[in-house]
């Protein structure tokens, strides 16, 4: 399973999220999520971030817990908002719609 975490802050809050981000990335998360990536950009008012992990089979729940867990070290950061979303890849996808790669 994929998720996708999406979040925004202003651009006053940037050096608070990145020192947020430093601590978090001193420990890594356990085996069974893999942290894809994590990816930022300018965005609407402020600041966008992209964070992507894929969860190993049979430990979805698990794996969602755990990452909801590690990004509550950023709740104290003015104007953070969060949204998850359970992405498929193109692979994944286009074979619900009946057709093949």
């Amino acid at each position: 399973m994929y998720v996708l975490y999406t979040t925004t802050y202003p651009l006053k809050s940037t050096l608070d999220a990145a020192k947020k981000f430093i601590e978090a990335a001193k420990n890594p998360p356990p085996d069974y999520i893999n942290q894809i990536g994590v990816y930022v950009a300018y965005g609407g008012k402020g600041i966008k971030g992209y964070a992507l992990f894929e969860i190993e089979e049979g430990r979805e729940d698990e794996g969602i817990k755990e990452i909801a867990k590690r990004l509550t070290i950023y709740y104290d950061v003015e104007g953070y908002e969060i949204t998850s979303d359970v992405v498929l890849s193109a692979e994944e996808a286009i074979p619900l719609l009946g057709l093949e790669m």
